[in-house]
């Protein structure tokens, strides 16, 4: 005779005592419905001491708490999960209902399983893991299989957790998009940058190559998640075709599109023989710290003179897409506040931010040597990212962002742009 499951996941130790003789060797062969029992014990003890026993007119609390039938839940022993019927109670004070505390606690053993993953996402591998990390029993001995499986499950839990998460209550200022490699494909992530200076990982795509295509689509999700600007905002890029498309398609009124200035000079040194870079380098920023947008364009300009007397293409390429390289100081010079410049150059016309953030990545990935398919890197990116975000620190100047923000403004009105550019 093999007792009915529903019947185990409600009854207790007591139950159990009282049954045939069969039935406790049938069970005794199950060590899951033994702990199953075992937790029915706690849980019903935990709820005694708060609701009082079944039928008993003495109710501890004053009669505070009540019996409120039950909810479904398990809890993982080993390899396993249990499926229980988790008690719940009421609070007459306020009417709330609750599960009984110790049911909290039995999930919390799942602390050993996050270690786990937070391990994985730091470069251990399944292979090494029993050699590397001693969780002292808080894995309950697991199998490497066992471990892998339990990982999928819960960066699986993290993609879904990151796609689903809203914007709508917050109101930003940038964003930056740029691409990490994982396993010789591109992952394409937009980070955003609030009006506090918050940096939030918004989201990401997997594609071949920095394409406009699959990048639209995901600035597309991002807004009908509720990614908020108001009448514009700041996209700081490395100068990428595709990226530069997808961003002007799809904020098309919206965006004013900053090059990223270190990415411009690397571009441009590639050209020059070695004993030019560092005079190129002064010459560079001293035109990029200038707090105007006539000053770093004369500055610029004479630049790309002399430059072109040592390589014409070097300073083709200095010239190429110049008006976006110094959008951060067109906003400050209709803002009328050149200390902008000094104070958000570092953070608001390169990439600088969103590099951090791959760096972090690559520290989570650098020794994962096998990528499998899509679905992986996906869940690995999306754990890593709910990992790393609370981390990252706010802007530097982050008080300034107000001021951007009304530069912003003013400079989308055709009239000061016009002004500002025939100036």
């Amino acid at each position: 005779m093999k007792p009915k499951e529903t019947k185990v996941t409600r009854e207790n130790l007591t139950w159990l005592l009282e049954s045939p003789v069969e039935v406790k060797m049938e069970l005794l062969q199950s060590h899951l419905s033994v702990c199953q029992l075992i937790i029915n014990q706690i849980l019903e003890e935990c709820q005694n001491s708060l609701a009082g026993a079944r039928y008993d007119r003495n109710k501890p609390h004053g009669g505070r708490y009540s019996r409120w039938g039950y909810n479904e839940g398990s809890v993982r022993i080993a390899d396993e999960k249990i499926g229980i019927k988790v008690p719940r109670l009421i609070d007459h004070q306020d009417d709330s209902t609750f599960n009984v505390p110790e049911y909290t606690s039995m999930q919390d053993n799942r602390a050993g399983e996050e270690r786990i993953m937070k391990g994985m996402l730091k470069g251990l591998s399944t292979r090494n893991y029993q050699g590397v990390i001693d969780l002292a029993g808080e894995a309950f001995g697991m199998s490497k299989s066992a471990i892998s499986k339990r990982f999928v499950e819960q960066t699986s839990q993290a993609l879904e957790e990151f796609n689903a998460r809203k914007f709508s209550n917050r109101q930003f200022i940038a964003m930056m998009i740029d691409g990490i490699e994982l396993g010789g494909d591109m992952m394409i992530i937009a980070l955003g940058i609030t009006n506090h200076g918050e940096k939030v990982i918004l989201d990401f795509v997997h594609a071949a190559t920095e394409n406009h295509r699959p990048i639209k689509a995901m600035l597309m999700r991002i807004k009908e998640r509720g990614f908020k600007v108001g009448s514009g905002f700041l996209v700081v890029i490395d100068g990428s075709k595709g990226i530069h498309k997808a961003v002007s398609e799809s904020f098309p009124k919206q965006a004013i599109i900053q090059r990223c200035v270190w990415h411009k000079f690397k571009n441009v040194i590639s050209y020059l023989p070695e004993k030019h870079h560092q005079w190129f380098k002064e010459s560079y920023y001293e035109a990029l710290e200038s707090g105007t947008y006539q000053m770093a364009m004369t500055l610029l300009s004479k630049l790309a003179k002399e430059v072109k007397i040592i390589n014409e293409s070097a300073a083709k390429s200095l010239l190429e897409g110049v008006e976006e390289l110094l959008s951060l100081h067109k906003i400050a010079t209709v803002k009328k506040d050149p200390r902008l410049i000094k104070y958000l150059r570092i953070s608001l016309s390169t990439t600088n931010c969103i590099e951090n953030l791959n760096s972090g990545l690559r520290r989570h990935f650098g020794r994962v040597d096998r990528w499998v398919n899509s679905n992986q890197r996906s869940r690995w990116l999306a754990a890593a990212a709910l990992e790393l975000e609370p981390r990252l620190k706010k802007i530097r100047h982050a008080k300034k962002l107000v001021d951007i923000y009304e530069g912003i403004q003013l400079y989308l009105k055709p009239i000061n742009r016009k002004q500002l550019l025939s100036s």
